[in-house]
């Protein structure tokens, strides 16, 4: 499922992703031409957000990946149109960065499972917004991004346990004597993000 198991069984269903909030601090310049304006903004921060995904066996038991973003970045592009230099529609777009923390817990006590690392991710990231001046060097503002970054660090080696009789007829190392490994099915870690903005313009 995607998210977060409430039993060993995919009956007893699961938890949504953990939503939380977007903040960061950002640097840039813009270029005006007539109504319409051009420019870079690259920021830094951090998402208070978390994915999960969980796989369950006959066992029965449950295997679950969860991520989270230690903090992320981006450099984009903007361009806008103001139709009375006071307010500003934009679109926006360009690389995204993400540190993503990997974790995994399971029920299964019978195998061992290996530890996994944090991850650096790259993807990109998109989206709009509307600025409103107020004052001379002083604006506000609402935006939307889309990020999505890909991940793929987050595999887990399932190996023997040190107990022969638990291991002998075990689906992970029946295939392979060292274990298998389990990794998620979608490797992209997918962000939309609503946020309020102040900018101060020198």
């Amino acid at each position: 499922c995607n998210g977060r198991n409430i039993s060993n069984s995919i009956a007893g269903g699961c938890t949504n992703d953990k939503d939380g909030p977007d903040y960061a601090a950002r640097v840039g310049f813009d270029i005006q031409r007539g109504p319409v304006v051009f420019g870079v903004v690259g920021e830094f921060g951090r998402a208070e957000v978390r994915d999960f995904s969980t796989a369950f066996s006959t066992t029965p038991a449950n295997y679950t990946f969860a991520r989270d973003l230690r903090y992320n970045g981006n450099i984009r592009a903007r361009v806008g149109y103001t139709p009375n230099n006071q307010t500003l529609f934009y679109v926006t777009g360009g690389g995204a960065y993400g540190r993503v923390r990997n974790y995994f817990q399971t029920s299964n006590g019978v195998n061992t499972f290996s530890a996994i690392q944090s991850d650096d991710a790259y993807g990109f990231t998109g989206g709009g917004g509307v600025e409103q001046k107020i004052g001379r060097n002083f604006s506000v503002g609402l935006e939307y991004l889309y990020t999505d970054l890909f991940t793929d660090r987050d595999r887990v080696r399932v190996g023997p346990n040190a107990n022969p009789a638990l291991t002998a007829t075990n689906p992970f190392i029946l295939g392979n004597a060292s274990g298998t490994d389990m990794i998620r099915g979608d490797p992209h870690f997918r962000t939309h993000s609503g946020r309020v903005v102040a900018t101060f313009r020198f």
